[in-house]
């Protein structure tokens, strides 16, 4: 007589059976020209994300709620299961996996920051960004998506947006000085900004009171990160790069200080129109030269990954 097992969906005696196993969707990280600020790549606008990278994590119900009972602001670890395969976003802790719902808007956002609301974001960045890690650090990413498919097999696909603006500065090697590490400034900018509401779909929908006006403490001098050294042009040039938030630059400011060759040299802003306001998620281009600084404009985030410039 063959042995029966017990079904695991159905009970003879009168006990409750167990629940199915809950559906979590799969979060696969888009690897665009818009995702994580620092290398490999030499594109000012293409970078990868990196296995064992922390982001925060919401999920919203249909009417845009945080849902009742699940986690805010989880910890969720970027992971490559097999070697070539895709990066996925996962739990760092098994009990913080999401419930799988194609109504439902996942909200991530990168670096994972203790205590985050997705609809009160404050993000200061940093002063000193010479290093890597601070540039990161500086640079707020963040996207709102929601998955194809059925609840029990639904992917959602991560494509991360910048909220802050890059500032790129090129500077001949030969004007600066030669016998320290050559470091450059971007001067009085505001650094912080609160209020930020994730769940949007673009840079162009972001809300905040960027840079508290009238705060003065929250200006300051920037130290930019020696992001490379190379021939541009015929030239041998250091590129430099700082995340600063959204803002309008006038005129005649004090805008760039340098280490130069036998001095500090600073350069003032000039600009048609009287201003510029630089806005998120784009790159703004200067270049030093020995007549002076020129502003080469607007750095399109082009899909392949290319670089074009506007002149202004």
């Amino acid at each position: 007589m063959p042995l029966l097992l017990p079904a695991l969906t159905a009970c003879t005696d009168g006990t409750t059976p167990l629940p199915a196993p809950a559906a979590h969707p799969r979060f696969v990280l888009q690897q665009t020209v818009q995702t994580r600020v620092a290398y490999p790549t030499d594109s000012y606008t293409q970078s990868l994300f990196e296995e064992g990278d922390v982001l925060g994590a919401f999920v919203l119900d249909g009417s845009n709620t945080t849902l009742s009972g699940e986690r805010s602001n989880a910890r969720y670890v970027v992971t490559q299961r097999q070697e070539g395969g895709p990066l996925t976003l996962e739990p760092e802790l098994p009990q913080d996996a999401f419930p799988a719902d194609a109504g439902y808007t996942y909200i991530f956002y990168y670096p994972y920051k203790e205590g985050t609301e997705f609809d009160k974001v404050t993000h200061l960045v940093e002063a000193d960004q010479r290093s890597q890690a601070r540039y990161e650090n500086s640079d707020l990413l963040w996207d709102a998506a929601q998955g194809t498919g059925t609840n029990d097999n639904l992917t959602v696909n991560v494509a991360m947006d910048h909220a802050m603006a890059s500032i790129v500065l090129e500077v001949p090697t030969d004007m600066m000085h030669a016998g320290a590490e050559p470091w450059a400034q971007i001067l009085g900018i505001k650094s912080l900004v609160a209020g930020i509401n994730l769940n949007v779909d673009s840079p162009d929908d972001l809300t905040g009171n960027y840079g508290y006006a009238g705060e003065t403490v929250f200006s300051q001098n920037i130290y930019m990160w020696l992001f490379d050294t190379k021939e541009i042009d015929g030239k041998q040039m250091h590129v430099y790069r700082a995340a600063i938030p959204a803002q309008t630059i006038a005129n005649n400011k004090k805008m760039f200080r340098i280490q130069g060759k036998d001095k500090e040299l600073t350069y003032n802003a000039e600009f048609t129109g009287g201003s510029i306001s630089f806005k998120p998620g784009k790159y703004y281009r200067f270049t030093v030269t020995e007549t002076g600084l020129r502003f080469a404009g607007l750095i399109e985030d082009l899909e392949d990954g290319g670089d074009h410039y506007y002149e202004y």
